[in-house]
């Protein structure tokens, strides 16, 4: 019987030995093909791909999680660069499930959110967030690479905003100057789009001091480009100048299509800022071949820029040609801004060649494109200002809440020194807890006000324009029971003349409270509006006096229309007042014209007329249009043959 058990426990060692030994020569086979898998990594990819692959297979026979992370990464990346991005994203699907550590987790996820070319709503984000939580957690060093990816399939998708605030987190956990050199420009970009000139002028700065102190060569190419376009934006063209022949002169390998373009790009700004429109022409031309070697020739920015010289230059069949061309392929593209620009250069070109109807077709269209492109830009920079904002409240507190924390570690410290005092040590720490816990409810309670202001905000500018004109009407209610106890004829007509004044500044604000863009006027409304309010004051028909409005379409700020508005208000009335005293048929004529940034106001009548010299001296009507006038930068020129005529010309550039 014993010799019986004896044969089977000699059978079972025999069985684990054999196990064991397999076991054993499956690790020593492991390690071997993923020694020589390194060995070939950087010299021969394809080698290292056919002992990574044997890798793969023998580490799940095994279930060694270390080298299937380490494997299916090299596999993925390989099949990433080649094109295969679902095979790539298969070998990490695959691999997930037999990761034991948060690091590897990690580095796995981190590698497959690289290869996301498209946003996918029902996955990018949670995958992103929950890749970004991991990270966090054990602050790895993935954490940039993780923001970077983020930030890139968001701007990719058009999400300026949330594509900012994550590269600029990218940016702030990056530990190499390379990396945050090259986050810095992609941030200029995006700024850029956004219109934001003070961001772009810090992420110029930043980029520009990285570059020097590491002599990148790119500091004479791309970086010097968006130098450009800021240089011009700011009105610095000499310097602008100097910028654009170091960004023209350089040349690039790495990625030379996309810095071509962006040539095109800050050269048209230039030129656009100089008229130099031949010399941009000579460029064009003389880089042909290279657009074309590039095949880049039918790229948008380059049709739409050839276009742009040729209407200039008073072609106009073949700014045509471009243009279209250049809307055909932004339109292929999904390139907007380049829409903008096609159809708005189109309805100029037809505009020159009297082709009316087809110019107001395509003005139209770039109006309605523009005012998109508008509206979202500003969408885009209230996301990241919001983002940025939460984040730097979110930021404070935990600095509020580390230190607080320090405070405590310290006097746990020192308490533990004290440990005898038993009871006394005990009330001043639950004491501290205490005081502790007020503090992070007040943080959070502070965090929930600030959230609401910022989402009330837009209501409350709106709130403030009603109640101004709330404010406005008040007054001018006063002035009339003012003027219901005065008896005095001068006194009553210098009362109404005010609340007249009064109600001009009203209908703006009005306007802007009903308004869905609170940030300008209808100039062509509100005249209306004022001018029939005027005639319904001084009780004058449309069969008494016949009004002429030829007014321009035009928005303007408030700056603008409030003294404008005044000095309407006051030529109207005195054309009422004064042009016709023995008669009650008229024509009362007022245009206001806008071109570039000269604006032009004409009022005029068919009456008396009156001398301009005597009215400046005694009128404080006239005294008042003299200061409004000079406030808006213009001039006043008065004509008092056949009638009254009064002209205004303001320079609004530089109001």
């Amino acid at each position: 019987m014993r010799s019986k058990h004896l044969k089977y426990l000699i059978l079972l060692f025999c069985i684990i030995s054999i196990f064991t030994k397999n076991a054993y020569a499956q690790d020593n086979k492991l390690e071997h093909y993923y020694q020589q898998g390194l060995k070939y990594e950087l010299e021969n990819v394809d080698s290292a791909l056919y002992y990574f692959n044997i890798i793969d297979s023998l580490a799940y026979a095994i279930k060694d999680s270390l080298k299937i992370v380490e494997s299916a990464i090299f596999i993925s990346s390989y099949h990433q660069i080649a094109g295969n991005i679902e095979i790539s994203k298969k070998h990490i699907l695959d691999a997930l499930p037999y990761v034991k550590t948060t690091a590897d987790s990690v580095l796995l996820l981190n590698t497959l959110t690289s290869t996301i070319k498209e946003y996918d709503p029902k996955t990018t984000d949670s995958l992103f967030l929950k890749t970004i939580a991991l990270a966090t957690k054990d602050s790895l060093k993935e954490l940039s690479s993780i923001y970077n990816n983020y930030g890139r399939i968001l701007h990719k998708k058009g999400d300026l905003g949330k594509a900012a605030f994550y590269q600029q987190q990218a940016a702030e956990v990056s530990t190499t100057d390379y990396m945050r050199y090259q986050l810095y420009t992609s941030l200029l970009n995006i700024f850029e789009a956004l219109g934001n000139m003070d961001l772009s002028a810090e992420y110029i700065e930043k980029a520009t001091a990285i570059a020097e102190k590491n002599d990148y060569k790119s500091k004479n190419g791309m970086l010097t480009l968006h130098k450009v376009k800021y240089l011009v934006k700011v009105d610095k063209i000499n310097e602008a100048k100097i910028e654009l022949d170091k960004g023209l002169a350089y040349e690039t390998k790495l990625r030379p299509k996309s810095y071509e373009i962006a040539k095109v790009i800050s050269s048209r700004m230039y030129y656009t800022a100089t008229k130099e429109w031949k010399l941009f022409q000579t460029y064009l031309n003389e880089r042909e071949n290279i657009f074309k070697k590039y095949k880049i020739d039918q790229h948008p920015t380059i049709l739409n820029a050839k276009a742009k010289c040729s209407f200039e230059l008073g072609d106009f069949k073949m700014a045509e040609k471009w243009a279209n061309q250049a809307l055909r392929q932004s339109k292929k593209r999904n390139l907007k801004a380049d829409q903008i620009r096609s159809n708005t250069l189109l309805g100029a070109i037809y505009t020159a060649q009297n082709k009316f109807k087809k110019a107001v077709e395509f003005k139209d269209i770039s109006k309605k494109q523009s005012d998109e492109y508008f509206r979202n830009t500003k969408a885009q920079n209230i996301i990241y200002l919001e983002a940025a904002y939460n984040r730097k409240q979110q930021q404070q507190a935990i600095k509020e809440l580390n230190r607080e924390n320090q405070i405590q570690e310290e006097n746990i410290s020192r308490k533990n020194l004290y440990l005898q005092l038993g009871s006394l040590a005990l009330a001043l720490f639950s004491i501290l807890l205490f005081i502790l816990y007020r503090l992070y409810k007040k943080v959070n309670q502070q965090k929930k006000v600030i959230s609401k202001s910022l989402s009330e905000k837009d209501l409350l500018l709106r709130e403030i324009h009603h109640r101004v004109k709330n404010n406005l009407q008040l007054v001018s209610s006063l002035l009339t029971m003012q003027g219901r106890s005065i008896d005095d004829e001068t006194t009553i007509q210098a009362i109404n003349e005010g609340k007249s004044r009064v109600r001009s500044m009203a209908l703006i604000h009005q306007d802007l409270y009903n308004k869905e863009n609170i940030t300008g006027i209808s100039v062509k409304d509100y005249i209306e509006k004022l001018t029939q309010e005027l005639l319904y004051t001084y009780k004058i028909s449309d069969d008494d006096i016949k009004l002429e409005l030829d007014i321009n379409d035009i928005e303007l700020d408030v700056d603008t229309v409030v003294p404008l508005g005044l000095i309407i208000n006051e030529l109207v009335t005195n054309s009422l007042k004064y042009a016709w005293p023995n008669q009650n048929h008229g024509r009362l004529s007022i245009s206001l014209k806008q071109s570039q940034d000269l604006l032009k106001l004409t009022i005029s009548d068919d009456g008396i007329g009156y001398n301009p010299l005597k009215v400046r001296e005694e009128s404080f009507g006239s005294t008042l249009i003299s200061a409004l006038t000079l406030q808006l930068n213009g001039e006043c020129e008065v004509i008092t043959t056949n009638g009254t005529k009064t002209i205004i010309s303001m320079d609004t550039s530089r109001t």
